[in-house]
């Protein structure tokens, strides 16, 4: 957190979702690995009950396909938004883990790591020790970075679509309230009307605190697929 504010970004703290985790195979040792792991580190995890109703419900095909109608049993009973399928192996020359995250409409992502080993009881030492929370700092790194919200990095651009109804004037105030902006850098003029100016920028931050400077302009903002769109009174 304290990198991402030396960056002058914004980490919006988003807990992770409450996990639902099962195991491709039992594996009572590597289950306690993850659960102390995932606690150390603010995680919310279940496990299966194992009665009747999780062996007709949680199938993995099931699992993986998005089952809408599955997800709302599960979030009932569980509390849970996600369910991590978790796969493991041994072998006498290295050990693998593997987390697949599904979710309402499908698997989500798939995270692995393989670390060498000398024998099979290395291997499933590892398994027991260090690869949980190996495996779950990637995970984690992947959802702070998900949830630097907005960030464009170098070399990525926004699209600023300024409409302004032949109010050149307003227009003209927006821009060179843009131009100082924190955050905002290699603007350029893309495209010019008497009612429509398109502008790319780069902006290092949140869009939603773009989103908000742009508001505080006087005009009305919104987020689409091809950028920001901005509506100058």
């Amino acid at each position: 957190e304290q990198l991402l504010k030396n960056m002058a970004l914004t980490y919006n703290q988003t807990p992770y979702p409450v996990v639902l985790v099962t195991l491709a195979v039992p594996n009572e040792p590597l289950s306690k690995a993850l659960s102390s792991a995932m606690r150390d580190m603010g995680m919310m995890v279940q496990w299966p009950m194992g009665d009747m109703d999780d062996l007709l419900n949680l199938t993995h095909d099931r699992l993986q396909s998005g089952d809408e109608t599955l997800y709302r049993w599960l979030t009932e009973r569980y509390q849970a938004e996600r369910i991590w399928l978790v796969q493991s192996e041994g072998t006498p020359q290295s050990a693998v883990l593997q987390i697949t995250e599904s979710a309402p409409g499908g698997i989500q992502w798939r995270e692995e790591i393989k670390t060498p080993s000398s024998n099979r009881a290395a291997a499933e030492q590892a398994l027991m020790t260090t690869m949980p929370r190996s495996l779950l700092d990637k995970i984690n790194n992947r959802w702070v970075s998900d949830h630097v919200a907005g960030v464009v990095s170098g070399g990525e651009t926004l699209s600023l679509r300024l409409s302004h109804a032949f109010n050149l004037p307003a227009c003209a105030a927006v821009i060179k309230r843009l131009q100082t902006l924190p955050g905002v850098s290699d603007l350029q003029f893309q495209q010019l009307s008497a009612h429509e100016t398109v502008l790319k920028l780069r902006y290092q931050g949140q869009q939603e605190v773009l989103l908000t400077a742009l508001t505080d302009m006087g005009t009305k903002a919104e987020r689409t697929a091809e950028g920001i769109v901005t509506r100058i009174p």
